[in-house]
Parts: structure tokens; sequence; C-alpha cells
């Protein structure tokens, strides 16, 4: 009866370091919050990859990214000299269609971005963009109390569903945009951007991201080729009052 005892104790315990395990395992995977839309992590017969399949927003007012249906990585990345992705812009409902990459950011007012924008056609504008708070004595839920500022922009012709290679460069005091290997933009960087957030913004059509990589040079400090739901979503809760 005894070694009974002592087997049902042994069993409990693997158990509770089990449990303790799977949510330390939890809290440790995430490397997304969904800011908003409808971000999922699928896979087709060659890879895994991020994916935005709402496309519709609604301009709410709180910020930028939240005006368009975005995701952002769960810590701030540091010193990086590179950030590489795979994008393909899919199935266009209306206009305009924009989307983002966006970095350096220390919180969902405040970041730079590269923006392509266009119609139901193609994109056909690329713009290096600063989102800053307008005035910082207000709360941080205050609506509009942003500003974009729009630091340099391109003419530029990107197909809808075709992959492209992204990457953004930083040397020294610029910042470089090059899509498969061929230099877009290239401009002078207004404050240090090798330090903060980063993440992806789309409005009016799919955004499919994969194979993101941040490089300090040629080491990969952050990666991600969602071959795992990395992605931590809140669900809005209403509390009731008693009447």
């Amino acid at each position: 009866m005894l070694n009974r005892n002592n087997i049902f104790v042994s069993l409990f315990l693997i158990i509770c370091i089990l449990i303790s395990s799977h949510i330390q395992a939890e809290k440790k995977k995430y490397r997304w919050i969904k800011i908003s839309g409808k971000w999922e992590i699928r896979r087709d017969f060659k890879e895994s990859f991020l994916i935005e399949t709402k496309a519709k927003t609604r301009m709410w007012g709180n910020s930028e990214l939240i005006n368009h249906n975005s995701i952002i990585s769960t810590k701030p990345v540091k010193d990086y000299t590179s950030i590489r992705l795979s994008i393909e812009i899919l199935n266009p409902i209306s206009s305009p269609v924009e989307d983002m990459i966006f970095f350096s950011a220390k919180n969902l007012k405040e970041f730079y971005a590269f923006k392509f924008s266009g119609d139901e056609n193609r994109i056909n504008r690329i713009t290096f963009i600063n989102s800053k708070i307008k005035d910082t004595r207000k709360r941080r839920t205050e609506k509009w109390n942003f500003i974009i500022t729009e630091l340099v922009s391109k003419n530029h012709t990107i197909k809808y569903n075709t992959v492209y290679r992204i990457e953004i460069r930083l040397q020294e005091e610029d910042v470089s945009l090059l899509i498969n290997e061929d230099y877009i933009i290239t401009t002078y960087a207004p404050d240090i951007l090798n330090e903060g957030k980063i993440g992806f913004s789309n409005r009016n059509a799919m955004l499919r991201i994969s194979d993101v990589k941040v490089l300090k040079g040629e080491e990969i400090i952050f990666k991600d080729d969602f071959s795992q739901d990395a992605i931590r979503r809140y669900k809005a809760t209403v509390k009731r009052t008693k009447k």
C-alpha cells in the first residue's frame, strides 16, 4: 500500500512538473503580439508563413498601427544592422492599398517604417515615414495624438501575388531599402534606428510574410520561420455591472 501511495505521489509530482514546464514554454514561445486584424500562421507545400487575411480596416485613431491591421514583436531587438524577409501582397479588395514594415518602435505611436502604397492594380509608391506623439502631455489613450511625417518617397512598382525579398539595411547614419537585392531608397536616418520592436501592417489587401531574420552583421539575432504559432492574441472582455 505504501509503495502504491509513493507511486501516486511520484506521478502527481511528474504531472505538476510537466504542467509547469508547459506553462513556462507557453510564456516563452510568443514572438509576436497581434495589435489588430486577423493574423495566422499557415503552411503550404513550400514553407510556413505569417498571413493577415482580414484586409479591411477602420480608422480608430489610436495610432497608425491600429488604423492598419498590425502585428508587432513581443520584445525589442537591439544593435541590428539589417532586417530581411520575404513579402507578398495578395488579393487587393479596394483602394488605397497600404502595407508597412515598421521598426525602431518604442510604442504604437513612435516608430519608423517603409510604407508601400498603391491602388487595386499594383503598388506604385514607397515612402519612408516616421510616426511621433504629437503632445506628450496628453493621455496615452488620446485619439489622433500622433503625427506621420513622410521623410522620402519614390515611385516604384510592386506586383500583387508576387513574392519579393526585402532587406532594410542600416549603415552608419543611413537607412536603405533593398528589393530583390536592388537599392530602392537610401536616405539619412534622423534617429538611431537599430533598437526597438519590429512588425508589419496592411490595409485593403492580404499580407503574407515569411523567413524573417534580424542580423547584426552576419550574425542572426532574431528569426522566425513561422514553423510554430508564436502569436499572442488578446481577447476583448466586457465587464458586466450589477443592476
